[in-house]
């Protein structure tokens, strides 16, 4: 008779470092990391997106020294001027709004508003604003309406009440 041993991967930890809006709160949030790690060493820690990276180089070597860290969905804009420690590695990941903004107004010539939905995180905001540049440039003459200010059952009004000629973005 046979047997198998089952091997359990250590405990998953997602954080939304995009959550954290001001200073003490990210430093807060760094140091509950660190206690809730300190007996416990991950094998390795992925950095999803500009924020996630922004912390484990700013907190990194404190919250989980020597472990590797792999970035992914990281645009290479939030790369630049940067010099990453030897211990984090990854692939970036361009992301292509103004070709696919420029798409959707090319298939929507009559387009004449564009509304932009995004939530309130930092990272949100970034995309939400990077939507916005370039619908200025590609199309002055379509209105702009940004609905991330508003509550998630508001912003499901405002984008079901859209008139025609609206590409939702």
């Amino acid at each position: 008779m046979c047997c198998a041993t089952v091997v359990r991967p250590r405990p998953l930890h997602r954080p939304r470092v995009a959550r954290f809006p001001n200073e003490r709160q990210l430093e807060r949030y760094s140091d509950s990391l660190r206690h809730r790690y300190a007996e416990m060493k991950p094998d390795v820690v992925i950095a999803v997106g500009g924020p996630a990276l922004d912390l484990l180089v700013r907190f990194g070597a404190g919250l989980y020294p020597g472990t590797p860290v792999v970035l992914a969905m990281v645009d290479p804009r939030h790369m630049r001027a940067r010099a990453l420690p030897p211990d984090i590695t990854g692939v970036t990941l361009t992301v292509q709004t103004r070709t696919t903004l420029a798409l959707a107004l090319k298939l929507h010539p009559d387009a004449r508003r564009l509304v932009v939905v995004a939530g309130m995180a930092q990272l949100d905001r970034y995309w939400a604003r990077e939507t916005i540049r370039a619908a200025r440039d590609l199309a002055p003459a379509v209105e702009v309406l940004d609905l991330g200010e508003l509550p998630m059952a508001k912003m499901l009004e405002a984008v079901a009440s859209q008139p025609r000629h609206t590409v939702i973005f």
